[in-house]
């Protein structure tokens, strides 16, 4: 491949900002600079991706930089010539394309490879910033001796051009203020300004200067901004020293920015910003419900990821955890990923694969704690880190287990109603509403009593929730558990499928299920019980005794009076879920599964 191709593909891999597309000659600048013979004026030339070029030639005055030409026009190549059309398309100039991929002033030159191409380095010594600088590298022409007399307002204005919104606008400035400094441990003990920090010939601040000097570029953009004085604690460790960090606000929302920590603390959710960072004025904690000092303190580290979502509420909800060979921790919410890293000392460590069970829209982890002492760092999704000290004593940690008691939800079946797929058989509390569900409620159970460890139970719960779509729309689910068991001919969720789930769970376990897709017929199918256990099939009539209608589920237990069988099946109340049936109107119970 000659030169020439490579200049082509050079212009066709340019960096593309904003439907343009930035020319960088091999190993050069990533711009293109031209020196004119007069030292006090400088030549920038743009070349663009869709053939236009620009040229921009500045001179200072009185330690000011102001534009003193603009040029356009296309440019093309032709016959390793790089030539310059002004608007009538008239030739202006051209260059030599060399072998080595760089521009000369003439053809001899590009033949010789003389160090004098055109395109060099300006002369920094007569200018100052801003100019032209790289969309990505932020990298810019400027004169550390003239930072004092810089027109900041104008940078400011050219970097953020683009932005839409205030909190773009930061970002950018953010970003390159970031790569302008150098960040130091040590403080700096000479007061500037910053157009000093930003452009002088020294560019090392404290890392906690940073905050400073953002503020401070936030004012001049007339961006609302609050340096926000509080505490802060890493690894189960609060920093005796005061730690500051920034708020934006933009159409009444506040954003959280801490630059000391890196990119991934910044515009964090408030929310998420407790976990480790308590402002001393509580107004700037920026949630529903602000928590005291020692609730802060109590609450165990949380790491996010830039801009991630708020975390779900979970539990344990303290730092330290004491345990007694298990570290169980209950999410309420289902993530896609679930990573789990154990530290002791600081060091990575192996541990036993964890338990996980979804029930409700919740996730229950069950970790193996197998050392005396650990950090278990609990990922969600890449985006979230909770982070627990967990001591292994002996003791049982029944938080989870009184949480599902204290939100247990109260149903109430209406047993003056007839059964119908599409009646409401229970009443929630107000009071309870957005609390737990039935399952939950009896897992919290079984963690105590494993009175739900049978099979069968395990089966159906793998598709709790799961329900019909109203509509013409048909859940792919239900309608595979028809064609499995036999009733490819149905194509609608709507029919009655309770005795089909049913059948599609005893099946996977190699069980016999009725070819019949009615609940009744489950009644000649198994083993006839008087007294059953959870993981037998409970069968119902519906509408009257003598009706071929009926119901089937998977018996739970009995209400505390006695008079509600707790029934997990599918199609109750259109979903598979925990419902409550009247005693009265049990058929009969059969073990189908041992």
């Amino acid at each position: 491949m000659n030169k020439y191709l490579i200049f082509l593909v050079l212009l066709v891999m340019s960096s593309n900002l904003y439907a343009i597309n930035w020319i960088e000659t091999k190993g050069d600048l990533r711009y293109v600079y031209k020196n004119r013979g007069d030292k006090s004026a400088l030549s920038v030339i743009k070349l663009y991706y869709d053939g236009k070029f620009e040229e921009l030639t500045y001179s200072e005055k009185d330690g000011k930089t102001f534009l003193k030409d603009r040029e356009v026009g296309k440019f093309s190549i032709s016959s390793k010539k790089v030539i310059f059309l002004n608007e009538q398309e008239k030739e202006i100039k051209e260059f030599h394309l060399g072998n080595n991929g760089k521009l000369y002033a003439t053809r001899r030159d590009a033949y010789l490879k003389k160090d004098a191409y055109v395109y060099s380095k300006a002369n920094r010594s007569n200018f100052e910033a801003p100019y032209y600088f790289h969309p990505y590298s932020n990298a810019i022409i400027d004169n550390p001796e003239l930072a004092d007399y810089i027109d900041l307002d104008g940078f400011f204005n050219h970097l953020t051009k683009y932005t839409l919104n205030d909190l773009e606008k930061f970002e950018r400035v953010y970003s390159f203020i970031e790569n302008r400094v150098i960040q130091t441990n040590k403080e700096k003990s000479v007061e500037r300004t910053l157009e000093q920090v930003l452009f002088g010939k020294d560019r090392i601040i404290s890392r906690d200067e940073l905050v400073k000097y953002l503020d401070a570029s936030c004012k001049r953009m007339n961006i609302t901004s609050v340096i926000i004085d509080g505490l802060y604690k890493s690894n189960n460790q609060l920093d005796p020293e005061e730690h500051t960090w920034l708020t934006i606000s933009s159409l009444n929302e506040y954003y959280l920015y801490d630059p000391e920590l890196g990119d991934d603390w910044m515009n964090v959710d408030p929310s998420n910003f407790i976990y480790t960072h308590f402002p001393l004025d509580e107004s700037f904690q920026f949630i529903s419900e602000p928590i005291s000092y020692s609730d802060f303190l109590a609450l165990p580290i949380l790491l996010p990821s830039k801009g991630c979502d708020p975390v779900a509420a979970f539990i344990p909800s303290n730092n330290v955890v004491e345990v007694n060979g298990v570290l169980e921790v209950l999410i309420d919410e289902v993530p896609s990923q679930i990573d789990i890293d154990m530290l002791r000392n600081n060091e990575l460590m192996e541990y036993a694969e964890f338990d996980k069970v979804i029930s409700g829209g919740k996730t229950l982890l069950s970790i193996p704690i197998n050392d005396a002492f650990v950090d278990v760092h609990l990922t969600l999704n890449k985006e979230l880190t909770i982070v627990y000290t967990v001591i292994n004593n002996g003791k049982n940690n029944n938080v989870i287990s009184e949480y599902y008691l204290n939100n247990r939800i109260r149903k109430q079946y209406n047993t003056s109603r007839k059964y119908s797929s599409n009646s409401k058989r229970y009443a929630i509390t107000e009071l309870r509403r957005e609390a737990l569900s039935g399952l939950d409620w009896y897992k919290a159970e079984a963690l105590i009593n494993n009175d739900l460890s049978h099979t069968l139970i395990k089966k159906a719960i793998e598709f709790y929730g799961i329900r019909d779509i109203p509509g013409d729309e048909n859940n792919p689910t239900v309608l595979k558990f028809f064609r499995e068991t036999g009733h490819e001919k149905i194509q609608s969720d709507e029919v009655s499928w309770c005795s089909v789930f049913i059948s599609y769970c005893v099946k996977s376990l190699k069980g016999k299920y009725p070819t019949s897709a009615t609940a009744r017929s489950w009644l000649n199918y198994g083993k006839k019980v008087v007294h059953p256990k959870p993981g037998d099939l409970v069968i119902f009539w519906r509408e009257s005794k003598n009706s071929w209608k009926g119901h089937v589920g998977i018996f739970l237990g009995f209400s505390s009076d006695k008079t509600q069988v707790i029934t997990l099946g599918g199609n109750q109340d259109d979903a598979v879920q925990i419902m409550n049936y009247p005693k009265d109107q049990v058929l009969g119970y059969r073990r189908v599964i041992k």
